[in-house]
């Protein structure tokens, strides 16, 4: 997994904790060894409940309006 090397050579912090929804498609059992392995501890946050998805809907969100305004800052010039 080269996604944990990359954030502690890029913000050098350690991964504690990564937060799922709980969709089968985000299983992967490497993924859930990996995670005991390292001492990370795997969130899944209950089905069908948007309540605990605020942040992370958020943040896409802002992610999302951020690269419209960079895209369209970029056509104009």
């Amino acid at each position: 997994m080269l996604f944990v090397p990359l954030i502690k050579n890029q913000f050098g912090v350690v991964i504690k904790k990564l937060r799922f929804h709980n969709a089968t498609n985000y299983y992967i059992y490497a993924l859930d060894y990996f995670s005991q392995k390292e001492g990370i501890i795997l969130e899944y946050s209950s089905v069908y409940t948007p309540q605990q998805n605020v942040d992370a809907e958020w943040k896409n969100r802002h992610l999302l309006e951020q690269t419209r305004y960079l895209l369209i800052k970029n056509t104009r010039n």
